[in-house]
């Protein structure tokens, strides 16, 4: 098996100065700032690995023996969502594109569309994960007034409770974006889901569940 490297491509070795149980990292006194800060990198890379590893585990077993995340749940500890985010990534990133260099958030933010031009910046820019969400922002913003520009647009009025209005505000908030163009997006989300939903009901196929 190759050895795991941190983000900056150093390969990652173990220490006896440092070692972990099932419930705590033991670190022997002493340890100089320098590789405490490695084993901090050690530890995130493991961590981020992990995700990796298990959207796959679960790809495979979905591949292999069917819808089985009353099982993962119970063997990992970890929510469905959580388990369903994992695999969600890892079938949707080709073991070719898992820059060692970039972490599983990178490829969370990206569709598969996306992902030749974006990681390949990310790598020779060394973005990290927040700089490469603001630079999807940027451009999908771009994007979206290109296509203003292009297309009629049709006003639509909306009255809501004063309550309503003040979650949805901060929802937008929280997510960086304008209360028009946050609502825009969730509107989009729902409408490519629903189509979607109609799309495999239409076909025949099952959407994916726990079992």
């Amino acid at each position: 098996m190759e050895p795991l490297h941190d983000l900056n491509g150093t390969p990652l070795r173990a220490d006896r100065r440092w070692r972990v149980t099932r419930s705590a990292l033991h670190i022997e006194p002493g340890l100089d700032f320098s590789d405490w800060v490695r084993v901090g990198r050690q530890v995130a890379v493991i961590a981020d690995s992990a995700a990796w590893w298990i959207g796959d585990w679960l790809n495979f077993g979905r591949r292999s023996y069917g819808q089985r995340y009353k099982q993962a749940i119970a063997e990992t500890g970890l929510e469905y969502q959580t388990l369903r985010n994992y695999a969600w990534v890892a079938s949707r990133v080709a073991v070719s594109r898992r820059w060692d260099t970039l972490s599983f958030g990178h490829c969370a933010e990206l569709s598969v569309e996306e992902q030749d031009a974006w990681l390949d910046r990310c790598v020779v820019e060394g973005w990290t994960r927040s700089e490469l969400r603001r630079r999807l922002r940027l451009e999908r913003q771009r994007q979206r007034q290109r296509q203003r520009e292009r297309l009629e647009l049709l006003p639509i009025a909306l009255t809501v409770a004063a309550e309503r209005h003040q979650r949805w505000a901060a929802a937008a908030a929280f997510a960086g974006k304008p209360l028009g163009e946050w609502i825009e997006d969730v509107v989009d989300q729902a409408a490519a889901s629903a189509l979607d939903d109609d799309h495999t009901v239409a076909a025949g196929q099952r959407p994916l569940v726990a079992a």
